[in-house]
């Protein structure tokens, strides 16, 4: 089975625009769209928690989306970096879709759905930090 939406036509725009109104109706109150050389690589957005603010930081990692189009040796038409953009996108958006779909189930919180991708006081996602620790310093690592 093929990379979900690897054949996609939808526009990254349309797509970073759907991912607005998802993160805009679940309460985000800033959203910014980072680029490199003129493509977005990241979506960074704020909301409040119980009357904090909570920062939260989305990459777009859509180098590893063309490597996994070509080991799984999709169409060629489609294993090009511009359909690997798209195809990263509308991956990304469908995560935060599904989600925001167990938040509005009240199975969880927002901030426990992105926790990993929370930005510490420091301006580091928490999975980042907690990659970084030394293992047997890490509260998650069983070893």
């Amino acid at each position: 089975m093929a990379i979900l939406n690897y054949s996609t036509s939808i526009s990254v725009d349309k797509t970073m625009s759907e991912i607005q109104t998802i993160l805009i109706k679940h309460g985000a109150s800033k959203i910014i769209f980072d680029y490199e050389q003129g493509i977005p690589t990241n979506l960074t957005f704020m909301c409040s928690f119980k009357g904090e603010i909570a920062l939260f930081s989305l990459p777009c990692r859509f180098a590893g989306v063309l490597k996994v189009m070509t080991k799984q040796k999709v169409d060629s038409r489609y294993r090009n970096q511009a359909q690997a953009h798209r195809t990263a996108w509308r991956i990304l958006k469908d995560w935060i879709l599904a989600q925001m779909a167990i938040v509005e189930a009240e199975m969880a919180e927002l901030p426990e759905v992105f926790l990993q991708y929370g930005v510490t006081r420091n301006g580091e996602r928490l999975y980042d930090y907690i990659k970084s620790l030394d293992k047997n310093n890490s509260p998650l690592m069983l070893n």
